[in-house]
Order: structure tokens, then sequence, then C-alpha cells
């Protein structure tokens, strides 16, 4: 899973893209989120247990707001949903770059 993601995910504003790089050890993932829409955020409390994965990211754009990402990757992709805060959840889907 190391490397450049790319990931769309619906929301409340309509569909979303941004940049992931991820790196993993052990069971951890850490990384980068970036989005024009989005901005920039650390990715936080990242797990992988076999093909689940996880992570938060704090942004702060267009509003300041907590996502939760839960999903699943198989090869070079990957889908899910994001909470995002008080709005609900909605899907995503990435691709590796």
């Amino acid at each position: 899973m190391d490397g450049t993601w790319n990931i769309e995910m619906e929301s409340p504003l309509g569909r979303k893209e941004a940049s992931l790089d991820i790196a993993i050890q052990g069971d951890a993932l850490t990384g980068m989120m970036r989005s024009d829409d989005l901005g920039e955020a650390e990715m936080e409390n990242g797990r992988v247990d076999g093909n689940a994965v996880s992570w938060t990211a704090d942004i702060t754009k267009p509003m300041e707001i907590n996502l939760e990402f839960n999903g699943t990757a198989t090869g070079h992709t990957m889908s899910g949903d994001v909470k995002m805060g008080a709005f609900g959840v909605f899907p995503f889907t990435a691709t590796k770059a």
C-alpha cells in the first residue's frame, strides 16, 4: 500500500478529490492527504489489519471537521466509507497512482 493514491469521496458539497501519500510500517498507516478543496492534513490513527484500513484526518477547508475513514484495500484499489462529523457517512474510492 505504500505510495501515492488518488481518492474520491462524496460529501455534502459534492464529490471531492485528494491525493494520499501512504506509508505502512507493521500495522500502522501514516501519511498526508492533499487536496485543492480540502487543504492538507496529516493522516492520524492509521491502522492496517489484513485488507482493512482506517485513519482519521482533520481538515480546515472549507471548514474544520474530522474525517474518519474505514475501508478495504485490494491490490491497487481501495473503497469504504468516510464519516464527516455531524454530516454523516459517505462513500469513498481510491486507486494507486
